[in-house]
């Protein structure tokens, strides 16, 4: 018995000390015995314009008190810049600034300023020719502004040529040539013709302008020669024909 009481009396005195060192091994005080600690807990938080709510609870007891005591709006806005009109090279926007906890606005009409970035094109002022550079300007899309006037555009050199007659004629034995006009910016030149075919219209084997030999395609013999060599063979048949009807080819 004496053993039993010694350690109960240890147990209680451990718990006690422990008690003094954390509060997970603080025994539980009625509330009407209890010398509260009070401190505010927030339940909900304010905003800028609205209040928020909070209460007292005492640690040692659990004990709560002062529920939905309010808490005043802080007055502090989350202020963002919004934009209303986006601004471009040449002219300037505006914002306002916006609060997403309120919805309150402000500063409404604050300029914003011009970009600068403008969206260059060219645009030809007057088209090059084949012997004329044409000119060109850059031209800003957005806010009509105006650079680089003047740019020189090289010309095309693509010439629009026409016959414009003959200067010499070809021939079988030389080559010709004609002259040809821009119809554009005048330029002229000179383009050779080709050499014509040779020409026997008489058929006696030799080019009539040039005089060259004009072999035809039976062994070298002209045309000339070829019909001399055709009458010369139906002469011998026709006299031996008439031999033939006169019986006097076998006496």
């Amino acid at each position: 018995m004496k053993h039993t009481k010694i350690v109960l009396s240890a147990i209680l005195t451990l718990v006690l000390a422990l008690s003094c060192f954390s509060p997970m091994f603080a025994l539980a005080v009625a509330p009407q015995d209890c010398e509260h600690v009070w401190v505010w807990v927030t339940d909900i938080n304010p905003t800028c314009t609205q209040p928020g709510r909070q209460h007292q609870y005492c640690n040692n007891c659990k004990s709560v008190q002062n529920e939905n005591t309010p808490i005043e709006p802080t007055g502090v806005h989350s202020w963002i810049w919004v934009t209303d009109t986006e601004p471009t090279c040449g002219a300037a926007g505006t914002q306002h600034q916006y609060c997403p906890s309120c919805g309150g606005t402000q500063s409404e009409g604050t300029p914003i300023a011009p970009t600068a970035r403008h969206t260059w094109e060219w645009v030809t002022d007057h088209e090059p020719t084949c012997g004329q550079p044409g000119t060109k300007h850059e031209h800003c899309a957005v806010c009509g502004r105006d650079r680089s006037i003047g740019t020189s555009v090289p010309a095309t050199g693509e010439h629009n040529w026409q016959d414009a007659g003959i200067i010499e004629n070809p021939t079988c034995a030389r080559s010709g040539s004609k002259k040809q006009i821009c119809s554009v910016c005048g330029s002229s030149r000179a383009v050779n013709l080709d050499r014509v075919d040779h020409v026997d219209a008489d058929g006696n084997g030799q080019c009539d302008t040039c005089g060259v030999s004009m072999p035809g395609s039976n062994g070298g013999m002209t045309v000339k020669e070829l019909m001399n060599k055709f009458w010369e063979f139906f002469n011998g048949i026709w006299e031996r024909l008439t031999l033939v009807f006169s019986g006097k080819l076998f006496q």
